[in-house]
């Protein structure tokens, strides 16, 4: 896990023109979708070294953020260089939070279904633990591993980013999130599938 973690700081930390690009949108996009829910509290579960969640606390300075991550090398991270004063990290399995059901107005988790066999079941621990609405995006294939391999990274795997143990398209992520809410958006963000229920 080491080395994702390595991956996701080179990436966001990245001085490459289009990744830079690419990745303000996916931020930008993540903020105008979160925007609609008017979040008074949100949970962001699997917020890794926190440098998306340092721009959700920045959009929404009098929001309260729980910002959870399992692996503790990624919290101590955000907390030295992506904190804010409205955010609080905390060590944690999505699957076994110490938070009451319907506890936050807003729920994102981006960037961590594709790495879970038990998919259905993190989608269902989102929707329990939403008052109100969850946010979440996911690679959108196969864009994103035609990125991928286009920036010479993961040949060996068609561009597949190791522990992506699931793909879907756009309309096969809505298919998946439709028990769990009704859409209200769902939106391409270059590589990315954004989705508000």
């Amino acid at each position: 896990m080491r080395c994702k973690s390595i991956e996701d700081e080179k990436k966001h930390l990245s001085k490459n023109p289009i990744i830079k690009f690419v990745l303000n949108k996916f931020k930008n996009d993540i903020i105008e979708t979160a925007s609609l829910a008017f979040p008074k509290n949100i949970l962001d579960i699997g917020c890794g070294n926190g440098f998306i969640t340092k721009e959700i606390a920045k959009a929404f300075p009098n929001t309260k953020i729980t910002a959870v991550d399992i692996e503790q090398k990624k919290i101590d991270y955000a907390k030295r260089h992506n904190n804010a004063r409205n955010i609080k990290y905390v060590k944690g399995n999505m699957f076994h939070l110490p938070f009451k059901k319907n506890s936050f107005d807003l729920v994102i988790c981006n960037e961590v279904l594709e790495h879970l066999v038990d998919y259905k079941k993190a989608a269902s621990a989102l929707a329990a633990l939403s008052s109100r609405y969850i946010l979440v995006s996911v690679p959108n294939e196969s864009l994103f591993r035609i990125a991928t391999f286009m920036r010479g990274k993961h040949l060996r795997s068609w561009g597949n980013m190791p522990g992506h143990v699931n793909n879907w398209t756009k309309s096969q992520f809505a298919a998946l999130l439709k028990p769990h809410g009704k859409i209200i958006k769902l939106k391409t963000s270059t590589v990315w599938t954004i989705a508000l229920l």
